[in-house]
């Protein structure tokens, strides 16, 4: 058995409990795959570094975003589904990193290895051409067949 770190109180509870003994949190769902994002560096703009960390994370305090931004490495954000935390990611790149979340102490997450992001060019890829993009390459296949039958 191991403790964790609750996500909604942040108190150690055992991994085995279906629900945090503290506020009734159910860890079934925190058992999931999490994850979590820390800013190592910020940009060669400073405020519009902490312009981007206000604004992404809706942060109303210009000084609260700031002091992040002073104190690197930063935790951004916690407890992220995998698409969640990419996106927002992208906001941040190259000066972020994303790791697993599994409840362990901020300052953990602070130092823990890194899952590589995926590229733009590869989450593009996988997104394949859409709709639009397998339309248009139809149409470009008929003109092409046409255009090959009228000459022989």
């Amino acid at each position: 058995m191991a403790l964790i770190h609750c996500p909604e109180c942040g108190k150690e509870v055992s991994n085995q409990a279906a629900a945090c003994i503290h506020c009734g949190y159910p860890l079934s769902k925190a058992q999931e795959e999490r994850f979590a994002l820390v800013l190592l560096s910020r940009d060669s703009d400073y405020v519009s570094t902490i312009l981007t960390v206000q604004e992404r994370l809706q942060i109303d305090d210009y000084t609260q975003a700031k002091n992040l931004v002073d104190h690197l490495p930063a935790l951004l954000r916690r407890d992220l589904s995998y698409d969640a935390a990419v996106e927002l990611a992208s906001s941040f790149r190259p000066n972020v990193k994303l790791v697993r979340d599994r409840g362990e102490t901020d300052e953990a997450l602070l130092t823990a290895p890194d899952i590589p992001l995926p590229d733009s060019q590869e989450k593009k890829a996988q997104a394949g051409l859409g709709f639009g993009g397998t339309v248009a390459a139809v149409i470009v296949g008929i003109f092409a067949a046409v255009l090959l039958l009228s000459i022989l």
